[in-house]
């Protein structure tokens, strides 16, 4: 007869409360994009996706005379609320500048770290970040 818990149970107790953070950690890599190659793109969104796990924000960009899709990546919508960005801060048709961490492959990919409004106004796309001076474009 198996004793409840048995020899095995300290081992799938670890496991079961480490599942959920290794999931999550795999998940929200960032590693696919370079942080030391700050980019910035100005262009007009053409696409929004504001749901879980990551909003996505498709942005046109008129580049050297031809135009240029980009994918931009952020965090979850509740992230997102949690740092002051209503659901509507960004509408399809706003006219927007990113900055962010390009893709390691060099594909016209971006990991937000703040994100302007035509008007001016600047959100953070994660916490901790924010426009500093002397970041590097190598767009």
């Amino acid at each position: 007869m198996m004793r409840a818990g048995g020899r095995h149970a300290p081992r799938v107790a670890l496991a079961a409360a480490l599942l959920p953070w290794l999931a999550a950690s795999a998940h929200h890599s960032v590693l696919a994009f370079d942080a030391s190659h700050a980019t910035t793109i100005t262009g007009k969104v053409v696409e929004l996706k504001w749901q879980f796990p990551h909003v996505r924000i498709t942005v046109l960009v008129l580049d050297n005379g031809r135009d240029e899709t980009w994918r931009v990546e952020s965090e979850a919508p509740q992230v997102l609320a949690s740092l002051g960005w209503p659901a509507d801060a960004v509408r399809v048709g706003d006219s927007v500048t990113v900055r962010g961490a390009r893709a390691r492959d060099g594909s016209a990919a971006l990991r937000c770290a703040t994100l302007e409004l035509a008007d001016g106004r600047m959100l953070a796309c994660f916490a901790g970040a924010g426009a500093k001076e002397g970041d590097r474009d190598d767009r």
